[in-house]
Order: structure tokens, then C-alpha cells, then sequence
């Protein structure tokens, strides 16, 4: 069978000009793949502007304003933070002052948006591939293809919990408090209450 040659009708990067159907595609996007995108945390998408963020394998992560009318979304790029490793995943913060990093150098790290600048908040033994912030109990979560899931308080370098589910990799994990979901390298689907690892 012969492969089609024609080319993709997703228009390019047009100053943020919306098509027909209201969507934008938008400028300064990562030099290479994006491995995840995330909605900032506001309290009302139409009274509040929004801000989307990605993070790449160009060992970048950027941020987009975004506001959103009746007829059109318009978007603004607001700028980046290099990590000096790929970022396989990120998380806002509560307030949106802060986007959390998980980086391929085994590092989750912290990006001061206001300030620009990035604090290492802990290590793990391999890289790190998701992250996410519980605003319960104020406690960064990180899991790794190490095989740990971590619990960072900001307060030490060390972990304040580590669940080891060695010998497999977390290929990725999701949280919604006060479960924890994830996925093994053995197909294997893990379950946990997150009060269960924090009392």
C-alpha cells in the first residue's frame, strides 16, 4: 500500500488566530516532543484567566496565558524555564506560583515562576516520571522508574515517606485524594489510600 503524501490540514501557528471551529494552535512551542500538558488551578475558567503549561524533552518547560471569549480563545506565550534534563512531567502548585518537575537526571524540582529560578527538591535513584501535589497534606508526590513512590515536605532533602515497589518501574501514576493509581512494569495496576502511607 502506498503511504498518502499529503499534508497534515492542522493549519500552522498563525499569531494565535483562531479557525472556524474557535481553536488556536499556538506559537514557541518545545524544540521536541511534549511529554505532558497541564491546566493551571483557577477557581473559575470564564471570570479568571488560564494558563496551559508543557514540558518537554527539550528539557524545557513553557507556559501559555490563556483567555477564553464566547466566540474565540486567544493565547499568549508567557515564557519557560530550562531544567537542563528532559522533564517527562510537571504539576502546578496550589497557587500557580509554582510548577512542580520530574526530571530525567533523577531530580524532582521546583520552578518559581515570579522568580525564575529552580530549587532540587529531592532524588531519586532513576528518572523521575510523574509528580503531583497534595494540598490535603501538603505533600509533594513523585514515583520513578526506581520503583519508588515519594512524599516530600520541602522541609528535607529526604523523602517524609517512600513506598518501594521495587523490583518494577512506575511507568506512570495518577492521583485524586485520596487514592493513588499507577501502572508497573509487570502490567500490573496498584491501588493505594493515601492515608494508609501518611499515618
Amino acid at each position: 500500500m502506498r503511504r498518502s503524501e499529503s499534508k497534515s490540514e492542522i493549519p500552522h501557528f498563525n499569531n494565535n488566530k483562531t479557525t472556524e471551529s474557535g481553536d488556536a494552535y499556538w506559537e514557541n512551542g518545545p524544540n521536541d516532543t511534549i511529554s505532558q500538558i497541564r491546566f493551571s488551578n483557577v477557581s473559575k475558567v470564564e471570570d479568571n484567566p488560564e494558563f496551559i503549561s508543557a514540558s518537554s524533552w527539550d528539557s524545557t518547560i513553557r507556559v501559555w496565558e490563556m483567555n477564553k471569549s464566547y466566540s474565540s480563545i486567544e493565547t499568549k506565550f508567557m515564557g519557560d524555564c530550562n531544567f537542563d534534563a528532559p522533564v517527562l512531567g510537571h504539576w502546578w502548585m496550589a497557587d500557580n506560583d509554582y510548577i512542580i518537575a520530574a526530571c530525567a537526571d533523577n531530580w524532582v524540582k521546583l520552578w518559581d515562576i515570579s522568580k525564575n529560578s529552580v530549587t532540587k527538591l529531592g532524588e531519586h535513584k532513576f528518572w523521575v516520571k510523574d509528580v503531583f501535589f497534595n494540598s490535603h497534606d501538603n505533600m509533594i508526590i513523585s514515583s520513578s522508574f526506581d520503583g519508588h513512590l515519594k512524599f516530600w515536605d520541602g522541609r528535607d532533602s529526604r523523602p517524609a515517606h517512600d513506598v518501594n515497589l521495587e523490583p518494577y518501574k512506575i511507568w506512570t501514576f495518577s492521583y485524586a485524594d485520596p487514592l493513588l493509581a499507577g501502572v508497573l512494569s509487570d502490567n500490573s495496576i496498584f491501588l493505594f489510600h493515601i492515608e494508609t502511607i501518611l499515618k
